[in-house]
This record gives C-alpha cells, structure tokens and sequence, in this order.
C-alpha cells in the first residue's frame, strides 16, 4: 500500500479537542469471562480519521504516493526549513496517534512555507540531483514532476490556513 498525503484545514479553536478525541482506547470485545481470572479479550481503537473527519475539512488529497511529499520535504530541507519543523508541538501527538508523519502548522507558518518555497523553485535537474546524492534505488525514485508538484500543491495548501484555521497535513 502506499502512503497518501491529505491535506486539511481546522478552526483554531477546535484542536484541542480533535486531539483528545483522536487519542487510541482500548475496547473490550466478545462476551465477558465466565471466570474472574480470565481477562476479556480487547482490541485498540485508533479514530484519529473519525476525528479529523468531524472537527477538520479535508481540502485535497495528494495524488501521488506520500513518498512523494516526503522526498519534497527533504529537498526542501536541504535548501531552507522542512515543513515538519515548521510544525507545531501538537502535531506530534496527532503523529502518535494516526501512525503516520503529521504536520500542524498555523498562519504565520504557512506564509513562511509557501514563501520559502516559492523563493527555492526547483527544477527537474534539481530533483534528478537530489537524487543521485541520496542514491536511492531507481524503484525508489519518482518522476521529477511529480517532486515539483508536491511543492505547488503545498503552496494551494498554505493559502487555506488564515489566522482562524490551521492547516493539518496527514501522510500515512
């Protein structure tokens, strides 16, 4: 299976409670034990999805393979800030909880990003660059244009956060 990238927007004042709410709980499953020493067999329940589904909009999925916006983000990391530091704390926890890699980023941060990666514009050549310095196995590799992409997609994406919503990045 490959990783997707979903990009979505939440009121600010709505995290906190889309974290609580996203935290995994362990539920109890089939009948209940005859006998007192045998314990009720359970399974974790991670809702992380149900969660971003009702307090956040999710604004578009990335068509490519997370891969993708991951090998995006280390480029751009080598040039200015990865969006992962740009992140807040919480991003984090929602990280813990959903298993994949997560990015929270508030309005300030998402003109940072969009302008950083306006101002770094890489080229295919760049991306081909990148890498043969990496030395990933070509099945490894993705199409150039799909690199590029990742970083205007990112840009469509930063327009959306303002100072009331936050901008929640999801790749897993």
């Amino acid at each position: 299976m490959s990783l997707i990238s979903t990009f979505w927007t939440i009121d600010t004042l709505e995290i906190n409670t889309l974290l609580v709410e996203s935290k995994p709980v362990e539920h109890k499953i089939g009948k209940k034990p005859l006998l007192p020493f045998i314990k009720q067999k359970t399974e974790m329940v991670f809702p992380w999805f149900d969660a971003l589904n009702k307090y956040a909009q999710e604004e578009s999925t990335y068509q490519h393979s997370g891969m993708v916006m991951i090998d995006f983000d280390s480029m751009l990391s080598e040039k200015a800030e990865s969006i992962f530091n740009l992140s807040l704390p919480e991003a984090r926890l929602l990280s813990e909880y959903c298993g994949g890699s997560t990015a929270i980023i508030d309005h300030r941060h998402a003109k940072i990003l969009a302008e950083t990666i306006e101002n770094v514009s890489f080229s295919e050549s760049d991306v081909t660059k990148f890498y043969d310095a990496d030395k990933k196995l070509n099945n490894c590799t993705f199409d150039p244009k799909d690199i590029l992409y990742a970083g205007e997609h990112l840009i469509l994406w930063c327009s959306k956060v303002t100072p009331e919503k936050l901008g929640i990045l999801v790749i897993g």
